[in-house]
């Protein structure tokens, strides 16, 4: 069976007043805590509303000790470039990003006919934010 569609990525945060206050307040997302676990934890929505996007919460110090080691010594689950995602809205993006003085770089990737934007989350995860290009140029 093929693989469909992209659920969710999940974020052990070091600081998770943070990560909320990123996801919620920053982009704009809805951000619920998720119940049933012993830890502080917490879902960000997206979409219509009933999709999620992220699972954070933060981790006790003796679930980050289980973690398995890497080569180095050193407590990680994986590495990856970034996480995309596809959007509307640059302009309400971008003021956004600036109302809280967030940093971002953006780029057209013309071949696709996307404008991006690209910054990190509290945790250092790279987000690309991926908006038609005619949202940059005005031309549909």
């Amino acid at each position: 069976m093929p693989i469909e569609e992209f659920d969710h990525y999940t974020v052990r945060c070091a600081d998770f007043d943070a990560t909320w206050r990123f996801y919620g307040e920053v982009l704009g997302l809805r951000c619920e805590p998720r119940q049933g676990l012993p830890v502080r934890a917490g879902i960000v929505y997206f979409g219509a509303g009933d999709r999620w996007l992220v699972h954070f919460f933060q981790a006790p110090p003796e679930e980050v000790a289980a973690t398995p080691a890497s080569a180095s010594g050193e407590r990680r689950t994986g590495a990856f470039l970034h996480v995309a995602t596809n959007g509307h809205g640059l302009a309400e993006m971008k003021a956004r990003l600036d109302r809280h003085a967030w940093p971002y770089r953006e780029r057209a990737l013309e071949a696709r006919s996307l404008w991006q934007i690209h910054l990190l989350d509290p945790d250092g995860i790279e987000l690309e934010i991926n908006f038609p290009l005619a949202e940059h140029t005005g031309v549909a």
